[in-house]
């Protein structure tokens, strides 16, 4: 597959039914576009649960800003969609991509 804006795997979630986990503020903005696609393509998702607030992602509590959402750039950025395999896809034009890819056969609109 394409891994030009994947970083490493970090396996560190365990979602049962979710095949991605997106990785966003609790609250709309960039990352409601994300969900529209994932449930238009019927694709599992799990919301991510690290990070909770933008005040605890400005104080980088537990490094997550800044070692878990790096992803190969600067600084750490949401979104970040987490692929089964662990590996993250960042930036939310990359993140639609992906789904789009992975819905080809049955949404060839996308």
């Amino acid at each position: 597959g394409d891994t030009r804006f994947s970083c490493a795997p970090l396996n560190t979630h365990s979602h049962a039914m979710a095949a991605v986990v997106l990785h966003y503020f609790p609250l709309r903005s960039r990352g409601e576009a994300l969900r529209f696609l994932l449930h238009f393509t019927g694709t599992p998702f799990a919301e991510g649960t690290e990070v909770t607030s933008l005040g605890q992602w400005m104080r980088d509590e537990n490094g997550v800003r800044t070692k878990r959402f790096v992803c190969g750039r600067d600084k750490g950025a949401l979104p970040v969609l987490e692929l089964a395999d662990g590996s993250l896809v960042p930036d939310s034009l990359a993140i639609a991509e992906h789904i789009a890819r992975e819905n080809a056969a049955s949404h060839p609109y996308l």
